[in-house]
Parts: structure tokens; C-alpha cells; sequence
């Protein structure tokens, strides 16, 4: 039976990717009318590409199976619990030598808004704590960078599988 936690964490999720699904067009217009979710348009899009649609706290994959996670602007959106859960993960699916390059918070931060027409959620640390997240599940962070948005930002951060 699911927690009261981790299901209010799944309700947040669910609310971002319902969000997402609602702009898709306001992030790349064309003439595309399929929901992200369906993934019709992402295939159409880059049609040599392997998608797999899943919640990111959930998703699993065979151990050493990528060379590189990237993570854009989407670990942003998953609670914070489920973000410090995902990295031994991500690490797991990494090869020897993998990579993983992701957007996160530059501060601790937390709540919905409005962001092009859809509610959505945020929740991230700061970028002292998602270095120790790195390097407690094996992630050596390699470099990170601020990136400046408007009047807010985030980190830039690769990390590598050693």
C-alpha cells in the first residue's frame, strides 16, 4: 500500500506532466498537434530515437546499459525525496566511464505556479546539497555552472561513473 507521502509525490509528478502535456506546442511550434504524452510527436520529431514514456522516479533500467543520462530541466519538477532516491539509480544504469548531465536547483526551493497556461510544480535543493546527493551515489561531479534566467537560475552540473 503507497504511503500518504508518496502518493501526494505521485499527484506532483502527474501534475507536471499533465503541465507539459498542456505547452508541448509553446516549446517547439509546428504543426504537430500530438500531447507529449502519446509521444506520436516526439517520434515524429526524431524518429531515430528510442522513447521510453515513464515517471522518472519509477523508471528502471539494466544496470549498465547507458553512457550518458541527461536530465533538462526535469529533475526540477520531481520532489526532491524522489530526486535524492533517483541518483544511485541513474548511477546504476550508467557504464564505467557514463556520464550524467542535468539541470538543477541553485537554491532550495519549493511550490506551484502558472508557467505558459498550465499549474505546475517545482521542488529543488541547492547546489551545495546536489553535489553530496552526486557523490554520496557514486557520481563524481566532473564541473557545474549557474545559469542565469531572468530574475532566477539553476546549476548545470555533469557528473561522471567512475
Amino acid at each position: 500500500m503507497e504511503s500518504d507521502e508518496a502518493a501526494g509525490r505521485a499527484r506532483q509528478r502527474d501534475l507536471v506532466r499533465r503541465g507539459y502535456d498542456r505547452i508541448s506546442l509553446a516549446y517547439r511550434s509546428d504543426d504537430g498537434a500530438a500531447a507529449l504524452s502519446s509521444l506520436r510527436r516526439a517520434r515524429r520529431l526524431v524518429p531515430a530515437a528510442r522513447f521510453v514514456q515513464a515517471d522518472m522516479a519509477a523508471l528502471q533500467l539494466s544496470p549498465a546499459s547507458a553512457d550518458a543520462v541527461v536530465a533538462f530541466y526535469s529533475l526540477i519538477h520531481v520532489p526532491v525525496t524522489d530526486q535524492q532516491e533517483l541518483f544511485p539509480r541513474i548511477r546504476c544504469w550508467l557504464r564505467p566511464g557514463g556520464y550524467f548531465l542535468a539541470i538543477v536547483g541553485a537554491w532550495r526551493w519549493t511550490g506551484t505556479a502558472p508557467y505558459l497556461g498550465a499549474e505546475m510544480y517545482w521542488d529543488h535543493a541547492d547546489t551545495a546539497t546536489y553535489l553530496r546527493w552526486l557523490q554520496a551515489a557514486r557520481l563524481t561531479p566532473i564541473w557545474h555552472r549557474y545559469i542565469p534566467e531572468g530574475s532566477s537560475g539553476h546549476t548545470l552540473v555533469l557528473a561522471g561513473a567512475s
